[in-house]
């Protein structure tokens, strides 16, 4: 076992002027929120004074969904809210074995059992002294290269997987269209 602030070092970078917002999301995706959807978000900090910069492959931890798996390995280079730690392994770490370890202690409920809430909404890791002191397993380089590497394979799947649900949603759209503008006649018994 280990702490988490030996093998990630809290980063505190100035943000470039056109970054695009990074979130990090429960699925424990960290990406431009271009890329997921264009509203519903919280604009907690808008002005680049409020913003840190994140570079693709660091560790993102919201410090307050983190809990519930809002914990990945930033895919692309922008800006995040100082509500977030970001990180950078330590010499040898893999960021995509450690993100995705501390995800799965996240949604398994591991990480819960160092806050002092009761209440789930309530759980607070924005202290980075408190949550990087947070005991975790520590797996070899080897290990971590190799599970890393796992990820990494999945990745382009994942984008396949995702494109086929949008293009399944349009057609179902579409279908659902033409038979209620009776461009589609659809037989009795096949309701």
């Amino acid at each position: 076992m280990t702490s988490i602030k030996r093998i990630l070092h809290k980063q505190k970078r100035p943000p470039k002027e056109d970054g695009e917002m990074i979130t990090a999301y429960r699925d424990g995706q960290v990406t431009a929120r271009t890329k997921r959807r264009a509203i519903g978000y919280t604009e907690s900090a808008e002005k680049a004074s409020n913003v840190q910069g994140v570079v693709a492959g660091d560790v993102v931890i919201h410090g307050l969904d983190g809990f519930a798996g809002a914990i990945g390995s930033a895919e692309v280079d922008g800006v995040c809210s100082p509500v977030y730690h970001v990180c950078q392994t330590a010499s040898n770490s893999d960021s995509d074995c450690i993100s995705r370890l501390l995800r799965i202690l996240a949604v398994t409920g591991y990480l819960q059992t160092f806050t002092s809430s009761t209440r789930e909404r309530a759980f607070d890791f924005r202290n980075w002294e408190l949550f990087g002191s947070i005991q975790i397993p520590l797996l070899s380089c080897e290990e971590q290269a190799r599970i890393g590497s796992q990820i990494r394979a999945l990745r382009p799947l994942k984008e396949v997987v995702t494109a086929s649900q949008l293009l399944a949603a349009e057609h179902r759209r579409t279908l659902i269209t033409a038979v209620v503008t009776g461009q589609l006649d659809v037989p009795e018994n096949a309701v």
